[in-house]
């Protein structure tokens, strides 16, 4: 072997030997690839948490919302299974409650009444009264969403107005210096019976009402 052999093979001998340089360029680039897809979880993660909160969030609000409406519904009920219905079965006794569907079967009924049993109809009055009393300040103090709260103050009103028409035509009754007589009776009757029409009609909207929320 020459010299120039001898010479190549230790050159090859120490370059075997020398220490691997590694590429730092590619090792950085790494480590921020590694940082940016934690940080792409940890955002990922995140976003989910707050939609998961948000849709949470929602239905607990709508939850709440139908709750409301169906306490209203259950309050506004109770008072006419209390209050109403009763003082109708009181004031017509021996009429079918059924049959008293409008305005004109309602003067009717309590024509037939008074028709028969002229001023003495008033004594009859006079223990149905009560069961209206309170029935207005009771609606008005319902709790409803503020969408149902237009129809329970109509149903308040309209009590207020069917107690004061049934308590005057039970004053008139009640008065014994005069006989009855229809034409002065008509007015008063067509005013209970013009109060109970306006009551149904905003039953009828606020039954409306809370089934389109609560559905």
């Amino acid at each position: 072997m020459d010299d120039v052999e001898v010479k190549k093979v230790a050159r090859d001998e120490q370059d075997s030997l020398a220490p691997v340089r590694l590429d730092r360029v590619s090792v950085e680039d790494e480590a921020v690839l590694m940082q940016r897809g934690r940080a792409g979880k940890m955002m990922a993660v995140a976003m989910a948490a707050i939609l998961l909160g948000a849709g949470a969030n929602y239905w607990m609000k709508r939850i709440d919302a139908r709750e409301a409406y169906v306490g209203a519904s259950a309050s506004v009920h109770r008072l006419r299974v209390d209050k109403l219905e009763p003082f109708l079965r009181c004031a017509l006794p021996d009429i079918d409650r059924a049959q008293v569907n409008s305005k004109d079967r309602l003067i009717s009924a309590i024509e037939s009444y008074g028709d028969r049993m002229g001023k003495d109809y008033g004594r009859v009055l006079a223990r149905c009264t009560p069961m209206l009393s309170a029935l207005p300040a009771q609606l008005a103090a319902v709790q409803a969403p503020a969408s149902l709260q237009p129809e329970v103050r109509g149903l308040s009103t309209a009590a207020r107005d069917l107690t004061q028409a049934v308590d005057n035509y039970r004053s008139y009754l009640s008065n014994s210096g005069s006989q009855y007589d229809y034409v002065q009776a008509l007015p008063m009757m067509e005013k209970i019976a013009v109060a109970w029409e306006r009551y149904e009609a905003h039953q009828a909207s606020f039954d409306s009402a809370v089934h389109e929320a609560v559905l």
